[in-house]
């Protein structure tokens, strides 16, 4: 019997605020022949770990420990075209080295913890707002939106009627040295 898995991945979870400022941005972009992103799934991946087995989410679970590192801002911009996977998005600008170097903490203590496959491409930070997107279009409106980045989460990818929505497993909070739910129940 084939064990259950999950399509999981480390991402910065939005606030309602910017999902609901991203979904206005989007809104006004409708002309575009692509299908948009739902608002409940705007993100920032961090790594993607791809089908997961219950019992190695659960040693990541246990064995992961956040970094010594503290909240930091972020903004993100300008658009951005990913021509091979026909993704739009807009791209971090500020906060880029941190956000690498979270990504780089996360998947050393996957590699410490258990083996991962994981991606090799150069990390362009970003959150997608649009798939099978022929061509960045021209003249675009402007956005920007500065934020603080203070946890990350473990996500998963839950396949719906029609699509997928993510939720999240487990968050960790920056500059603290455990999980959000381990500090709510206690350790």
């Amino acid at each position: 019997m084939k064990k259950p898995t999950h399509r999981i991945f480390f991402a910065i979870e939005l606030n309602q605020t910017i999902k609901t400022r991203l979904l206005g941005f989007q809104d006004r972009l409708l002309t575009i022949d692509a299908n948009p992103i739902k608002a409940e799934n705007f993100h920032i991946t961090l790594c993607f770990l791809g089908n997961v087995s219950e019992p190695k989410i659960e040693s990541i679970l246990d064995g992961l420990n956040p970094p010594s590192m503290t909240p930091f801002k972020v903004s993100i911009h300008h658009p951005l075209y990913f021509s091979n996977s026909k993704i739009m998005g807009l791209a971090v600008d500020d906060g880029k080295k941190q956000l690498a170097r979270l990504k780089s903490h996360i998947e050393n203590q996957l590699q410490a913890i258990t083996h991962f496959d994981l991606e090799k491409r150069e990390y362009k930070p970003h959150v997608s707002l649009f798939r099978k997107v022929e061509q960045l279009p021209e003249n675009l409106p402007v956005f920007q939106q500065d934020f603080s980045v203070d946890s990350f989460c473990l996500m998963a990818s839950v396949p719906t009627k029609k699509s997928v929505r993510y939720e999240v497993i487990e968050e960790w909070r920056l500059g603290k040295n455990q999980s959000v739910k381990e500090s709510l129940i206690g350790s």
